[in-house]
């Protein structure tokens, strides 16, 4: 069995066990749950044909610590571990060393943009517009802290998982001196 299964330029299933996941040239996009739950690698690199990427291709992959692009991709780039489509200005793929960054290159995070990714603590800088629905969907224990003094309206209202989620994921809004601590999750 080919470890990838790839259709019209779409990577729909991966069937292997690489440390390093090198998505082969040509793949022009990656199906939802291409990915779903493959524990063993812990790099993923991107190849420079790459146009679209779904949110979900890569929910349960809970090892990856790091993101890499060619750099002759014309869609995405990497900055601080972070998959960034510049055109939009839109933070597509983060994993567990991934840092949000506060130089306005990043106003919006995508929908499970950080899904499943185990991300132990994320910073989510002022500058940051737009959060989309379940962005941080699947993290167990994972600790989310606001710039904000409050989440902005204009962010998904499901953008971190609700109490019927087995998550444990925390948040907090404000002065880091005066923080508030909210549950996304009952308590």
């Amino acid at each position: 069995m080919e470890k990838f299964k790839i259709k019209d330029g779409m990577l729909v299933s991966y069937h292997g066990d690489d440390e390093v996941l090198v998505i082969p040239e040509g793949v022009t996009s990656i199906h939802l749950g291409a990915f779903l739950e493959c524990h063993k690698f812990t790099k993923v690199i991107f190849p420079s044909t790459i146009k679209d990427l779904d949110a979900e291709a890569f929910d349960y992959c809970k090892d990856i610590r790091e993101i890499e692009v060619s750099p002759e991709n014309k869609q995405y780039y990497v900055f601080q571990n972070c998959l960034i489509e510049p055109r939009t200005k839109k933070l597509v793929f983060g994993a567990k060393r991934s840092i949000i960054p506060k130089d306005g290159s990043v106003l919006r995070i995508g929908c499970h943009a950080f899904g499943g990714t185990s991300c132990c603590t994320i910073f989510i800088p002022k500058c940051i517009e737009y959060v989309g629905q379940e962005a941080f969907f699947l993290n167990e224990n994972c600790y989310i802290n606001l710039e904000e003094d409050e989440v902005p309206s204009s962010w998904d209202e499901d953008w971190c998982p609700s109490g019927d989620t087995e998550d444990s994921i925390w948040w907090e809004a404000g002065d880091p001196d005066i923080l508030i601590h909210f549950g996304c999750k009952d308590d």
